[in-house]
């Protein structure tokens, strides 16, 4: 190319010519829409069968699947694959599939042969599952996934009875919206289970959703329950039950917390130092049989709404201490055995208790044998119905106040003491008994007991004094001259083995009600004579050892005319003199 040539002929050099392309001709546009519409179709079709393949639904691909394994072993092959209690079958179940052959949705289904099943559950995208697999003894292991939008409202008692259910992964199901797991795993054999990414968001009933398990360790660090509202019996009787760890519980919304750890024995540390309690009415049973555990931190607990504390912490057996100082238990109605086998406490600062609404108190002290020292001298009892056994096998009590109980409505004082063998001294005089039914046992095995106050003791409508006294070892002298028994129908081991009493005054006992007088006077050794001259034997119908034992007895004063005085003589022994006094 010459260098030197003008720019308009180099220019038409290098610029080539364009080409006309060809046109597609009619027909063949024609074939290519036609081929187009044909995949279009074919596409549809693809996808519909897909999506009634198993673990899919047309429903816009949102499905949830339960896949499960069943063991067969029964005698009869026709078992339940659907709960009973289940009521939802027709708008919840879409489909069935028994290793992968799709069968009609129903409760029961009859197996060709016993063995291992696998079991799949095609569910609507919005479902309740309450009691959906409710005792299915054959289940074994569920896997549970979903790709649905929030929409399962309900899983009560789903799995409630499946005895043999040992695994449980959950953790693909949403449930942005459930609002009660009450029960979901209740007496399950469960030891292992996944819940991970299970929402708890809007979740208000928890009750026994873990009870009656044999899980070993539950973390449930990623529970939300700001929304939960019942809590109680949420891990019931978890015998086997070794680590917990619910540190972040939000509890401030919740109103029940009944036998929340109930018999979790197998615990040894439980932290609730950072539970909110305002809202809780009800504590009833809340750490019983919680029998391994030696420390539980309830200083922060708030308490002013709790109505209910009756067993609230029983038979802690190895809990030595119990910051109680800042319970406000001004609306407290029930507080029945509430310390009932505390057996390592050594002592109990409760001064701070308002106990105006108390009606119960039943076993509230049962067996608190290392307690020493018990001032109740604040409690105010004025609605005070129940006392039964209140302080019964407080071996080591020696010192108790009792100076300001108001007791005019109480009934039964059944065993109150029974069995304080280290209580050397009891002033009852401000005791109100007008109307009291029952004192048996009241006393009876409080071998320690030297001084006893019972002189305003009103015992006019009392019916039952058997074993009243029983047992009154280190007693030498007892006032009983302003007792009233003309109501009394049961005597018998009233005083039995008192054995250092030297007198006994019962003349103004009026017995003519009495029907038991079986071992009354049994074992008083150091009793040399017994003035009967007031009793009336007329109803009675048990004389069976009266005097049995009575080792140095050697007068008896009674009536000769009183019916049935026969059947008390045979109960006198030999060398003992009887003299009788005019009716």
């Amino acid at each position: 190319m010459d260098p030197f040539s003008n720019d308009s002929d180099l220019k038409d050099e290098i610029v080539p010519k364009k080409e006309k392309k060809p046109c597609i001709p009619i027909n063949q546009l024609i074939i290519i829409i036609i081929i187009l519409v044909i995949n279009i179709f074919l596409a549809i079709i693809l996808i519909g069968y897909l999506s009634n393949t198993p673990g899919r639904n047309n429903n816009k691909s949102h499905y949830s699947e339960i896949k499960c394994i069943y063991k067969i072993d029964n005698s009869s092959l026709e078992v339940p694959i659907l709960g009973e209690d289940f009521q939802n079958m027709n708008e919840s179940i879409l489909s069935i599939y028994i290793n992968e052959s799709k069968i009609n949705v129903s409760k029961l289904y009859k197996f060709d042969t016993k063995g291992v099943y696998q079991i799949k559950y095609i569910l609507n995208e919005t479902m309740n599952m309450d009691y959906m697999f409710k005792n299915i003894e054959a289940l074994q292991t569920v896997d549970m996934f979903s790709n649905t939008s929030d929409k399962i409202v309900s899983m009560i008692g789903a799995f409630e009875n499946c005895v043999n259910l040992m695994n449980v992964s959950i953790n693909g199901f949403n449930m942005g919206q459930l609002k009660s797991t009450s029960k979901l795993f209740y007496n399950t054999g469960i030891q292992n289970l996944k819940l991970n990414n299970f929402k708890t968001n809007n979740i208000e009933d928890m009750s026994y959703m873990f009870a009656h398990t044999n899980i070993l360790d539950l973390n449930l660090t990623k529970f939300y329950t700001g929304g939960v509202k019942n809590m109680s019996g949420l891990f019931k009787n978890n015998a086997n039950l070794q680590l917990l760890d619910i540190s972040s519980f939000n509890t401030e919304n919740v109103v029940d917390m009944s036998e929340m750890f109930y018999h979790c024995e197998s615990l040894t540390s439980l932290d609730v130092s950072n539970f909110s309690t305002s809202k809780v009415e009800s504590m009833s049973h809340m750490f019983e049989n919680l029998n391994l555990l030696n420390n539980l931190d309830v200083s922060k607990f708030e308490t002013k709404n709790v109505k209910n504390m009756s067993f609230m912490f029983s038979n802690c057996k190895n809990l030595t201490v119990l910051d109680l100082q800042n319970f406000d238990t001004s609306n407290a109605l029930d507080m029945s055995s509430m310390f009932r086998e505390c057996s390592n406490l050594t002592s109990l600062n409760l001064s701070s208790f308002d106990t105006s609404k108390v009606t119960d108190m039943t076993r509230m002290f049962y067996y608190c044998n290392a307690i020493i020292n018990l001032d109740l001298s604040s409690f105010k009892t004025s609605n005070l119905v129940g006392v039964t056994r209140m302080f019964e096998m407080c071996t080591s009590l020696k010192n108790i106040n009792l100076s300001n109980f108001i007791t005019d409505k109480i009934i039964d004082f059944s065993y109150f003491f029974y069995f304080c063998t280290s209580l050397e001294s009891l002033d009852l005089s401000n005791f109100n008994t007008k109307n009291a039914i029952k004192m048996s046992s009241m006393f009876s095995f409080c071998s320690s007991l030297t001084y006893l106050n019972i002189k305003n003791f009103d015992t006019s409508e009392v019916k039952e004094m058997d074993f009243m006294f029983n047992s009154l070892d280190s007693m030498k002298e007892l006032d009983l001259s302003h007792l009233k028994t003309n109501n009394v129908e049961t005597m018998n081991k009233m005083f039995s083995y008192c054995r250092r009493l030297t007198s006994l005054d019962l003349s103004n006992f009026d017995t003519k009600n009495v029907q038991n007088f079986g071992g009354m006077f049994e074992g008083l050794h150091k009793i040399y004579e017994l003035d009967l001259a007031s009793f009336d034997f007329q109803s009675g119908e048990n004389f069976q050892g009266m005097f049995h034992d009575c080792r140095n007895l050697s007068v008896i004063n009674m009536k000769n005319s009183s019916k049935n005085i026969e059947f008390v003589i045979e109960q006198i022994p030999e060398i003992v003199n009887i003299s009788y006094v005019n009716s």
